[in-house]
C-alpha cells in the first residue's frame, strides 16, 4: 500500500484528527469553541503533517510523490502540496 503525497491526503488527515477530537474529548470540544486563532491552528498542523509525511518518506515509508533529493525541487513540491 502506497500514500501519495497530495494536498487530499494533508487536509484529510488534519480534518480526520480535529473532527475526532472535537467530537470525543468534550474538554477539546470546548477549549476549540473558545480559540481564537482556528484557522493559524489548521494550517499549522498542515504544515506539521507535511513535513512527517516528508520524513517518513526519507525514512522509507512508502510516500509516493515526494522529490529526491529533497533540494529545490523537494521544497517546491512540499510548498505547492501545502498551499493547496
Amino acid at each position: 500500500m502506497e500514500v501519495t503525497f497530495t494536498a487530499l491526503l494533508i487536509s484529510s488527515i488534519v480534518g480526520f484528527f480535529l473532527s475526532f477530537l472535537v467530537e470525543n474529548i468534550p474538554s477539546f470540544a470546548a477549549a476549540w469553541s473558545a480559540f481564537k486563532y482556528k484557522g493559524l491552528a489548521v494550517a499549522g498542523s498542515g504544515l506539521v503533517i507535511c513535513i512527517a509525511l516528508v520524513i517518513l518518506s526519507y525514512a522509507g515509508a512508502p510516500v509516493v510523490g515526494v522529490p529526491r533529493p529533497f533540494i529545490w525541487e523537494g521544497l517546491w513540491t512540499t510548498t505547492g502540496v501545502y498551499l493547496a
